[in-house]
Protein backbone atom coordinates (compact mmCIF):
# COMPACT_ATOMS: atom_id res chain seq x y z
CA UNK A 1 0.00 0.00 0.00
CA UNK A 2 2.56 2.31 1.05
CA UNK A 3 4.08 2.76 -2.70
CA UNK A 4 4.56 6.20 -3.86
CA UNK A 5 5.62 6.30 -7.83
CA UNK A 6 8.88 8.62 -8.09
CA UNK A 7 9.69 6.73 -11.94
CA UNK A 8 8.29 10.07 -13.28
CA UNK A 9 10.42 12.38 -11.58
CA UNK A 10 13.88 13.15 -12.20
CA UNK A 11 13.06 26.92 8.84
CA UNK A 12 10.18 28.38 7.72
CA UNK A 13 9.77 31.70 9.53
CA UNK A 14 7.17 32.83 12.03
CA UNK A 15 5.21 35.36 10.38
CA UNK A 16 1.21 36.58 10.28
CA UNK A 17 0.24 33.71 7.54
CA UNK A 18 1.92 30.60 9.75
CA UNK A 19 0.11 32.28 12.88
CA UNK A 20 -2.95 32.27 11.14
CA UNK A 21 -3.13 28.79 9.75
CA UNK A 22 -1.67 27.23 13.38
CA UNK A 23 -4.75 28.90 14.57
CA UNK A 24 -6.76 27.06 11.98
CA UNK A 25 -5.36 23.47 13.03
CA UNK A 26 -5.74 24.34 16.08
CA UNK A 27 -9.63 24.56 16.04
CA UNK A 28 -9.97 23.06 13.27
CA UNK A 29 -10.32 19.24 14.53
CA UNK A 30 -9.85 19.29 18.54
CA UNK A 31 -13.28 18.13 20.35
CA UNK A 32 -14.30 20.87 22.61
CA UNK A 33 -14.32 20.58 26.75
CA UNK A 34 -12.89 17.19 26.12
CA UNK A 35 -9.75 16.44 27.98
CA UNK A 36 -6.68 15.47 25.74
CA UNK A 37 -5.25 11.61 26.28
CA UNK A 38 -1.63 11.41 27.14
CA UNK A 39 0.98 9.41 24.93
CA UNK A 40 3.69 8.13 26.99
CA UNK A 41 4.91 5.22 24.88
CA UNK A 42 5.42 3.92 21.74
CA UNK A 43 3.86 1.99 19.69
CA UNK A 44 0.92 3.77 19.78
CA UNK A 45 -2.54 3.37 18.65
CA UNK A 46 -5.40 5.80 18.06
CA UNK A 47 -8.45 4.78 17.25
CA UNK A 48 -11.04 6.60 18.35
CA UNK A 49 -11.96 10.07 17.52
CA UNK A 50 -10.72 12.61 20.11
CA UNK A 51 -7.71 14.81 21.29
CA UNK A 52 -4.30 13.13 21.99
CA UNK A 53 -0.67 14.92 22.98
CA UNK A 54 2.66 13.81 23.81
CA UNK A 55 3.86 13.78 27.23
CA UNK A 56 7.17 12.85 26.70
CA UNK A 57 9.84 12.47 24.23
CA UNK A 58 9.71 8.84 22.49
CA UNK A 59 12.03 6.56 21.21
CA UNK A 60 10.12 3.86 19.20
CA UNK A 61 11.45 0.23 18.25
CA UNK A 62 8.89 -0.16 15.41
CA UNK A 63 6.06 2.61 13.79
CA UNK A 64 5.88 6.17 16.52
CA UNK A 65 1.74 6.57 16.71
CA UNK A 66 -0.80 5.02 14.11
CA UNK A 67 -4.14 6.86 13.31
CA UNK A 68 -6.73 4.79 12.07
CA UNK A 69 -9.79 7.06 12.92
CA UNK A 70 -11.27 10.11 12.02
CA UNK A 71 -11.97 13.41 14.15
CA UNK A 72 -8.17 13.20 15.46
CA UNK A 73 -6.24 16.26 17.03
CA UNK A 74 -2.56 15.28 17.71
CA UNK A 75 -0.33 17.50 19.36
CA UNK A 76 3.23 17.03 19.84
CA UNK A 77 3.80 19.54 22.33
CA UNK A 78 7.84 20.12 21.21
CA UNK A 79 8.59 16.46 21.69
CA UNK A 80 10.67 14.47 19.50
CA UNK A 81 9.72 10.87 18.32
CA UNK A 82 12.29 9.08 17.41
CA UNK A 83 12.62 6.06 14.58
CA UNK A 84 14.97 2.60 14.05
CA UNK A 85 15.41 3.54 11.01
CA UNK A 86 12.43 2.14 9.42
CA UNK A 87 8.78 1.96 9.75
CA UNK A 88 6.50 5.13 10.19
CA UNK A 89 6.65 7.75 12.47
CA UNK A 90 3.20 8.61 12.41
CA UNK A 91 0.89 7.22 9.60
CA UNK A 92 -2.80 7.88 9.48
CA UNK A 93 -4.58 4.88 7.24
CA UNK A 94 -7.55 3.76 7.85
CA UNK A 95 -8.80 0.27 9.22
CA UNK A 96 -11.43 0.57 6.30
CA UNK A 97 -12.88 3.07 3.96
CA UNK A 98 -11.18 6.63 4.00
CA UNK A 99 -10.75 9.19 7.13
CA UNK A 100 -11.41 12.66 7.25
CA UNK A 101 -10.37 15.96 9.76
CA UNK A 102 -7.40 14.64 10.92
CA UNK A 103 -4.68 17.37 12.76
CA UNK A 104 -1.32 16.79 13.47
CA UNK A 105 0.25 19.61 15.25
CA UNK A 106 3.49 20.59 16.72
CA UNK A 107 5.88 21.94 17.18
CA UNK A 108 7.91 18.67 17.36
CA UNK A 109 10.56 16.51 15.72
CA UNK A 110 9.78 13.12 13.91
CA UNK A 111 13.08 11.67 13.34
CA UNK A 112 15.33 8.44 11.45
CA UNK A 113 12.13 6.46 9.98
CA UNK A 114 11.57 5.21 6.50
CA UNK A 115 8.48 7.50 6.24
CA UNK A 116 8.52 10.65 9.18
CA UNK A 117 4.51 11.29 8.69
CA UNK A 118 2.16 8.76 5.83
CA UNK A 119 -1.31 10.24 5.15
CA UNK A 120 -3.43 7.81 3.14
CA UNK A 121 -6.89 7.46 1.90
CA UNK A 122 -7.66 10.59 4.41
CA UNK A 123 -9.50 13.85 3.53
CA UNK A 124 -8.78 17.26 5.23
CA UNK A 125 -6.14 16.56 6.95
CA UNK A 126 -3.57 19.35 8.41
CA UNK A 127 0.44 19.27 9.10
CA UNK A 128 1.44 22.20 10.92
CA UNK A 129 4.91 23.62 13.06
CA UNK A 130 5.82 19.95 12.71
CA UNK A 131 9.94 19.30 12.12
CA UNK A 132 10.42 16.08 10.16
CA UNK A 133 14.03 15.20 9.57
CA UNK A 134 16.93 12.71 8.48
CA UNK A 135 13.93 10.33 7.82
CA UNK A 136 13.56 8.11 4.16
CA UNK A 137 10.75 10.47 3.19
CA UNK A 138 9.68 13.41 5.59
CA UNK A 139 5.75 13.51 4.35
CA UNK A 140 4.43 10.63 2.08
CA UNK A 141 0.87 11.07 1.21
CA UNK A 142 -0.94 9.06 -0.90
CA UNK A 143 -5.16 9.51 -2.57
CA UNK A 144 -5.21 12.41 -0.53
CA UNK A 145 -7.85 15.48 -0.85
CA UNK A 146 -7.62 18.91 1.00
CA UNK A 147 -4.44 18.02 2.78
CA UNK A 148 -3.20 21.05 4.29
CA UNK A 149 0.62 21.04 5.66
CA UNK A 150 2.09 24.77 6.71
CA UNK A 151 4.84 26.47 8.70
CA UNK A 152 6.77 23.26 9.14
CA UNK A 153 9.96 21.61 8.11
CA UNK A 154 11.25 18.55 5.82
CA UNK A 155 14.72 18.93 6.16
CA UNK A 156 17.54 16.45 5.59
CA UNK A 157 15.53 13.88 4.16
CA UNK A 158 16.32 11.47 0.87
CA UNK A 159 12.70 13.15 -0.17
CA UNK A 160 11.42 15.93 1.62
CA UNK A 161 7.21 16.07 0.46
CA UNK A 162 6.31 13.13 -1.82
CA UNK A 163 2.58 13.80 -2.37
CA UNK A 164 -1.10 12.15 -4.57
CA UNK A 165 -3.93 13.28 -3.99
CA UNK A 166 -5.87 16.86 -5.09
CA UNK A 167 -6.86 19.84 -4.08
CA UNK A 168 -4.54 20.32 -1.50
CA UNK A 169 -2.21 23.24 -0.30
CA UNK A 170 1.80 23.21 0.85
CA UNK A 171 2.58 26.73 1.66
CA UNK A 172 5.32 28.57 4.35
CA UNK A 173 7.76 25.18 4.35
CA UNK A 174 11.36 25.12 4.31
CA UNK A 175 11.90 22.07 2.08
CA UNK A 176 15.96 22.31 2.00
CA UNK A 177 18.28 19.87 2.12
CA UNK A 178 16.67 16.54 1.26
CA UNK A 179 17.68 14.68 -2.02
CA UNK A 180 14.18 15.99 -3.88
CA UNK A 181 12.37 18.83 -2.38
CA UNK A 182 8.71 18.25 -2.61
CA UNK A 183 7.27 15.61 -5.66
CA UNK A 184 4.00 16.51 -6.25
CA UNK A 185 1.72 14.16 -8.57
CA UNK A 186 -2.51 16.15 -8.55
CA UNK A 187 -3.22 19.35 -8.07
CA UNK A 188 -1.87 21.05 -5.53
CA UNK A 189 -0.87 24.96 -4.51
CA UNK A 190 2.10 25.31 -3.67
CA UNK A 191 3.54 28.40 -2.58
CA UNK A 192 5.59 30.54 -0.16
CA UNK A 193 8.38 27.49 0.60
CA UNK A 194 11.65 27.30 0.56
CA UNK A 195 13.79 24.60 -1.34
CA UNK A 196 17.25 25.27 -1.20
CA UNK A 197 20.10 23.22 -1.98
CA UNK A 198 18.71 19.96 -2.45
CA UNK A 199 20.52 17.29 -4.13
CA UNK A 200 17.90 16.97 -7.13
CA UNK A 201 15.47 19.33 -7.81
CA UNK A 202 13.49 21.74 -5.32
CA UNK A 203 9.81 21.14 -6.78
CA UNK A 204 8.79 18.82 -9.02
CA UNK A 205 5.16 18.28 -10.39
CA UNK A 206 4.10 15.78 -12.42
CA UNK A 207 0.17 16.57 -12.15
CA UNK A 208 -2.43 18.42 -13.69
CA UNK A 209 -3.51 22.17 -12.57
CA UNK A 210 -1.11 22.88 -9.89
CA UNK A 211 -0.26 26.44 -9.32
CA UNK A 212 3.21 26.89 -7.40
CA UNK A 213 4.28 30.75 -7.01
CA UNK A 214 6.28 32.82 -4.77
CA UNK A 215 8.52 30.25 -3.62
CA UNK A 216 12.74 29.79 -3.10
CA UNK A 217 14.32 27.30 -5.22
CA UNK A 218 17.90 28.21 -5.13
CA UNK A 219 21.33 25.75 -5.36
CA UNK A 220 19.67 22.38 -5.91
CA UNK A 221 21.37 19.61 -7.96
CA UNK A 222 19.57 19.52 -10.64
CA UNK A 223 16.77 21.76 -11.01
CA UNK A 224 14.89 24.75 -9.42
CA UNK A 225 11.28 24.10 -10.71
CA UNK A 226 10.44 21.04 -12.86
CA UNK A 227 7.66 20.06 -14.36
CA UNK A 228 7.28 16.38 -16.33
CA UNK A 229 5.43 15.22 -19.45
CA UNK A 230 2.56 14.63 -19.67
CA UNK A 231 0.85 17.34 -17.82
CA UNK A 232 -1.85 20.14 -18.14
CA UNK A 233 -3.16 23.15 -16.87
CA UNK A 234 -0.25 23.97 -14.28
CA UNK A 235 0.47 27.86 -13.56
CA UNK A 236 4.01 28.49 -12.49
CA UNK A 237 4.66 32.14 -11.68
CA UNK A 238 5.78 34.70 -9.83
CA UNK A 239 8.44 32.27 -8.43
CA UNK A 240 10.42 35.03 -6.65
CA UNK A 241 13.85 32.77 -7.06
CA UNK A 242 15.16 30.23 -9.11
CA UNK A 243 18.91 30.69 -9.76
CA UNK A 244 22.24 28.57 -9.02
CA UNK A 245 20.71 24.90 -10.00
CA UNK A 246 22.43 22.43 -11.37
CA UNK A 247 20.82 21.59 -14.98
CA UNK A 248 18.22 24.18 -15.13
CA UNK A 249 16.87 26.99 -12.75
CA UNK A 250 13.29 26.24 -14.56
CA UNK A 251 12.43 23.23 -16.25
CA UNK A 252 9.26 21.83 -18.46
CA UNK A 253 9.41 18.99 -20.31
CA UNK A 254 6.40 19.24 -22.56
CA UNK A 255 6.31 20.43 -26.11
CA UNK A 256 6.50 24.23 -25.86
CA UNK A 257 5.65 23.92 -22.14
CA UNK A 258 2.30 22.21 -23.59
CA UNK A 259 -1.06 24.09 -21.57
CA UNK A 260 1.72 25.15 -18.26
CA UNK A 261 1.47 28.49 -17.46
CA UNK A 262 5.21 30.13 -16.86
CA UNK A 263 5.41 34.08 -15.97
CA UNK A 264 6.95 36.84 -13.77
CA UNK A 265 9.85 34.19 -12.92
CA UNK A 266 13.14 34.96 -11.58
CA UNK A 267 15.72 32.82 -13.13
CA UNK A 268 19.44 32.75 -14.85
CA UNK A 269 18.64 29.89 -17.11
CA UNK A 270 15.72 27.29 -18.53
CA UNK A 271 14.93 24.41 -20.54
CA UNK A 272 12.53 26.37 -23.13
CA UNK A 273 12.08 29.67 -24.32
CA UNK A 274 7.87 29.18 -23.20
CA UNK A 275 9.37 29.44 -19.73
CA UNK A 276 9.02 33.27 -18.55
Amino acid sequence: MEHFNHDVFRGPRLTLPVLVIALCVLFATAVPGRAATSITFCPFIIATPGNYELATDLACPAYGILINASGVSLKLNGHTITGPGNDRGIQVFPSSGRLDHVTIQGPGLIRNFAFGISVFQTDYAQVALVTSARNGEGLVTNDCNYLTVGSSAFVGNDIGVAFQGSNSVFQYNDLSGNGDGILAIGAATVNNNTANGNRAAGISVAGNNSRVFANVTNGNGTVGIYVTTPTSGNQIFNNTSSVGNGTFDLEDDNAKCGSTLWNNNVFFTRSQPCIR
